[in-house]
């Protein structure tokens, strides 16, 4: 599993064998090309087991950065972000096999940014993020789920233990991850959170990060995240 979410490139991965969320492509998504410059629609794509330099794969339907990335084995799903200092409530798939644009794949259940993805190849989670209010309650512990192979939009999954924006989240077939973030306990939060894919409900505490921190990247195997 490569999910390398919050910060300025969105990073989804997949194809054939292995476990049911990875595969052997990777994809690059979205972004900001410049400090304070203006997000970009461009999607990548490379092999993951032969070095070299990426290709283009298409475009997003529209110019994002800081959203959550995450995949099955057939259709890689970015969601939420930020559209030029605009919130944005829209994801896309695309079918990673396949180059070409993305698609609509449905609606979150508000706008938001700097939001954690992770999925286990059937549900995918979309946890935190900020949003709409003012601070705190623009600092979100709502969690979100998806079917990646359905179209559809986000339902309501239940709620993290804390509040924040730019955590970070991998997972296993059955457990998803929720760790750190800018909230509204610490500029770096140490707290992970688990929750169980396949029963919606409330997140749990996992334990605590070695430091604290956020705009991190995250990443697992079957075991080991």
């Amino acid at each position: 599993m490569y999910q390398y979410v919050n910060s300025e490139f969105k990073t989804i991965s997949l194809a054939a064998g292995g476990n049911a969320w990875s595969g052997d492509r990777g994809i690059i998504a979205g972004g900001e090309q410049s400090n304070n410059g203006s997000s970009i629609n461009n999607i990548s794509y490379f092999d993951i087991t032969t070095t070299g330099d990426s290709a283009d794969f298409g475009d997003l339907t529209s110019v994002r950065e800081h959203f959550g990335g995450l995949s099955n084995q057939t259709r890689g799903v970015v969601c939420g972000g930020n559209s030029d200092g605009s919130r944005q409530n829209v994801m896309d798939y695309v079918t990673i096999a396949t180059v070409g644009n993305a698609t609509d794949f449905g609606d979150l259940t508000s706008a938001k940014t700097a939001v954690a993805a992770s999925s286990n190849g059937t549900v995918g989670i979309i946890a935190g993020g900020y949003g709409s209010g003012s601070y705190p309650s623009s600092y979100k512990n709502e969690i979100e789920s998806i079917t990646v192979a359905t179209t559809g939009n986000a339902t309501d999954f239940g709620d993290l233990t804390y509040q924040g924006q730019m955590m970070t989240s991998t997972g296993d077939a059955t457990r998803g991850i929720i760790a750190g973030g800018y909230t509204t306990a610490a500029a770096g939060d140490v707290t992970i959170n688990y929750i169980t894919y396949a029963s919606a409900g409330n997140a749990t505490d996992f334990g605590d990060l070695s430091t604290g921190r956020y705009t991190a990247g995250s990443c697992s195997d079957a075991t080991r995240g």
